[in-house]
């Protein structure tokens, strides 16, 4: 499964945790632990944009799900501000 996970992100370039979940059919909770263990392994990186605004209620970054971001170690990623 971490395999599959680490081609999809390849594939991908940049994805989400939700992506990511949606992809597999399966609950962002029960991916979040592959992808830390990904992480310390040293497969994927981690990056995301912070929000700009002091509330993010109602605005299209409210889900952290979409806000956790992978990419692979060898892609190099521009990440611009929301």
């Amino acid at each position: 499964m971490l395999s599959e996970i680490v081609r999809l992100v390849k594939m991908s370039n940049q994805i989400s945790l939700k992506d990511i979940a949606i992809h597999f059919r399966m609950e962002s909770s029960a991916v979040e632990p592959m992808m830390d263990i990904l992480l310390r392994k040293g497969r994927v990186r981690l990056f995301g944009a912070e929000c700009s605004s002091d509330s993010c209620s109602g605005c299209s970054c409210s889900s952290r799900e979409s806000m956790l971001l992978y990419t692979t170690m060898n892609d190099e990623i521009e990440v611009k501000p929301l």
